[in-house]
Formats: C-alpha cells, sequence, structure tokens
C-alpha cells in the first residue's frame, strides 16, 4: 500500500514545489496545496478542487467589502473544512508549511489528526523558528 502526503498549506521559497518530486521518486503519492496570494505562484500542477475554490474566495473576499467580504469568507472556511476532511480520509503523513494548518481551528484540527493516528510535521523555515530577541528586525 502506497502511502500519502498532504504537503501545505503555501509554499516556502520553491522549499515544497522541490520536495513533492523527490517525495514522489521515493514511491509517496503526495497532495500539494498552496493557499499561499504570492506573486510568484510556484508551479503546482492540479490542485483538489476544493482548494481551488477556497484560493477563488479567499481572493474575493480579500477585494470585496461588506456582505460580499463576509459571505465568501464563510464559503472560504467551508471549502476548507472540505480540503480538510478530503485529506483526513486519503492522507497518511501532514506537513504544514510555515507552521499553518487547513483550518482557522489549529487546535481542533491537530488534536483530529493525532486521534486518527496521523503523523504530523510542523516545517519551520529560517526566521520563524528564531526566538523574536535574536530578530534583526524586531531589535532596534
Amino acid at each position: 500500500m502506497r502511502r500519502r502526503v498532504f504537503i501545505g498549506p503555501g509554499e516556502v521559497a520553491g522549499y515544497y514545489t522541490q520536495l513533492e518530486p523527490g517525495l514522489r521518486a521515493c514511491g509517496w503519492d503526495v497532495m500539494r496545496v498552496d493557499l499561499t496570494p504570492d506573486a510568484r505562484r510556484y508551479p503546482i500542477g492540479r490542485q483538489p478542487l476544493a482548494a481551488r475554490v477556497a484560493f477563488a474566495l479567499q481572493r474575493r473576499a480579500a477585494r470585496s467589502t461588506g456582505l460580499t467580504r463576509t459571505v465568501a469568507s464563510k464559503l472560504n472556511s467551508l471549502a476548507l473544512f472540505a480540503l480538510f476532511f478530503r485529506a483526513l480520509l486519503s492522507c497518511d503523513v501532514f506537513l504544514y508549511a510555515f507552521g499553518a494548518t487547513i483550518t482557522w481551528r489549529p487546535e481542533w484540527e491537530l488534536r483530529l489528526l493525532r486521534r486518527m493516528g496521523k503523523r504530523i510535521i510542523c516545517m519551520f523555515h529560517g526566521s520563524d523558528s528564531r526566538p523574536p530577541f535574536l530578530d534583526g528586525q524586531t531589535m532596534a
């Protein structure tokens, strides 16, 4: 039985773009999702429908105001939950980029993954793993 890994929900300097083919070469199935609104959009291939819908709603909410923004934001949350449950049913390992999770309730999401026996990996890159007092931008 092939194992499947979820990589997401973002991208950091092309790291996960390069990790995906490496995992595939080792015999893993990969579900990679990029929900970051980055101008450098790294190539990702075909994402699940729920991820494409969530990304579109996230962009709509960012550009809108008032009721449209509220509705788009709530629908985005529903799409993210649909994406999470699809990944929950099909993936064995969850590799979270930049310490972010899929839904807006990380404590609930991580507990559920743990109870389901899923492996959880949170990757940190650069300054997000340094203590604040070592960050040059906060030192003045």
